[in-house]
């Protein structure tokens, strides 16, 4: 994170962190660690956090646009990362919800099923075997 966003944060009273260059270990630590996984990106070529927040069973907060909608299925609350307002109704919504967040969690981890290797394979097997034919 640059200086100048540092600086909006603590002007704010924002508590935060930042880490990098984190182990595979240390990557799964911090999303058990969190509540919520904020994943309001505008431009991905997948969107792996999501996947991964979801596997460790944590609430997904990404943009209502492609991948991330299609990576997150129903297993997340999808906002408009453009609109400010969005994404604090979402956060307004996920903590004042319970029965709200257990559905994301529990949908995130049926989400990830698709993502598993064995899935994934079967997936790649069955297209070899369709240009095949």
């Amino acid at each position: 994170m640059n200086d100048e966003y540092i600086q909006l944060l603590e002007k704010h009273n924002i508590d935060y962190s930042n880490a990098s260059n984190l182990t595979d270990k240390q990557i799964v630590e911090e999303y058990r660690n969190c509540d919520i996984v904020n994943f309001c990106s505008t431009h991905e070529g997948f969107g792996m956090p999501i996947i991964e927040a979801q596997a460790t069973g944590r609430l997904v907060v990404t943009s209502r646009i492609s991948p991330m909608k299609e990576v997150a299925g129903d297993g997340a609350y999808l906002v408009n990362p453009y609109d400010v307002s969005s994404i604090r109704n979402a956060y307004i919504e996920i903590i004042s919800d319970a029965k709200l967040r257990q559905n994301l969690i529990e949908k995130g981890l049926k989400n990830i099923k698709k993502y598993q290797v064995n899935n994934i394979t079967k997936q790649h097997l069955h297209l070899y075997q369709q240009i095949l034919q």
